[in-house]
């Protein structure tokens, strides 16, 4: 493995997203846990956070799998200081409900608030039932390129990239991983791809900046 190349000057070592607003759903059902809920929100509004925690912590002591109170448990866990137990409650979150964008955005926007071991242990344990998630992988290369892991972060990036070949920001970070190897003419080529892909649809970068480190690199790779 080649040692890890100087930081580019002009692009960031990993795509960084604003946290997400936190939103807790109320339950409309006037159930036994409908009815916690619904006081664990209004605990948590008037910040009450120990009030809201046992609310929700008795939701999920019948129901583990309860997606309001998870998220209700992820929110007070961020408020209290822990982003570490709120980034495994948003992970559980994850593999329970997979399309939610919101724990998608908030897991993305809390990696370099979390403790790497403990933030990589959370997604092997998602990917070790879900090998192929291409946001799974895509989150533990952030957690890797967070560490300036960088081999380890081009092959879970790889993996996100192949998974789904027509995102632009996978294929961005693939491209930043292997920058940071040496490997510039591969770089090259997903840098291209992310420029292409973010033309057909959503991404989350600067394409001018993208374009700069481009041209930047294929200079040099060209002497």
């Amino acid at each position: 493995v080649s040692a890890p190349a100087t930081p580019p000057a002009s692009l960031p070592e990993q795509i960084d997203v604003p946290p997400a607003l936190i939103k807790i759903s109320k339950a409309q059902a006037p159930s036994r846990d409908g009815i916690a809920i619904h006081k664990g929100f209004e605990s948590y509004q008037n910040g009450d956070f120990d009030g809201a925690k046992e609310y929700y912590a008795l939701v999920l002591s019948r129901h583990p799998d309860n997606l309001d109170a998870l998220q209700g448990m992820a929110a007070v866990a961020l408020q209290k200081g822990d982003p570490g137990a709120a980034f495994e409650l948003y992970v559980k979150l994850l593999k329970l409900d997979p399309q939610n964008q919101t724990v998608r955005a908030q897991l993305i926007g809390m990696q370099r608030d979390v403790d790497p071991v403990r933030s990589e242990s959370a997604l092997k344990s998602l990917l070790y039932d879900d090998a192929d998630n291409p946001f799974l992988n895509y989150t533990l290369g952030n957690v890797y390129a967070a560490q300036r892991r960088w081999a380890d972060a081009q092959q879970a990036f790889f993996d996100a990239y192949r998974n789904d070949s027509t995102n632009a920001d996978y294929a961005l970070n693939l491209a930043v991983s292997l920058d940071h190897m040496g490997q510039k003419q591969t770089a090259i080529d997903y840098y291209d791809m992310a420029l292409k892909l973010a033309d057909q649809g959503p991404h989350r970068f600067d394409t001018a900046q993208v374009l700069a480190r481009l041209q930047a690199l294929s200079e040099t790779a060209s002497q």
